[in-house]
């Protein structure tokens, strides 16, 4: 029997198998990287949290062309966990103020 276990952190997975012979091997696995967003494109907005999350959409959108699908979330709602280099979620308090710092991922 073959038995995979992966393991996922924020910068990292780590993927063991154990194969018929009871060996075991692990290879390093990296977040995909965009090839059309470049190092030195922003990809943190610190400074937008507490402002209107319109405004910071429109800002994210400006400031990044390569952001494609910027989304204002109710704070605390439930989403998916997939890492995706295009797509920013803006999580808003009750008054539509940004609740945390937007990224992408």
């Amino acid at each position: 029997t073959t038995t995979t276990t992966t393991t996922r952190t924020t910068d990292e997975a780590k993927t063991v198998d154990r194969g018929n012979d009871d060996t075991t091997s692990t290879t390093q696995l990296q977040e995909p990287h965009n090839q059309n967003m470049s190092d030195n494109e922003k990809r943190t907005w610190p400074e937008l949290v507490g402002v209107p999350g319109e405004e910071a959409k429109a800002t994210i959108e400006r400031e990044n062309p390569n952001i494609h699908n910027v989304f204002i979330v109710p704070e605390g709602s439930m989403v998916s966990m997939d890492f995706r280099t295009d797509r920013v979620r803006i999580f808003v308090k009750p008054d539509g103020t940004v609740a945390r710092e937007p990224r992408a991922g």
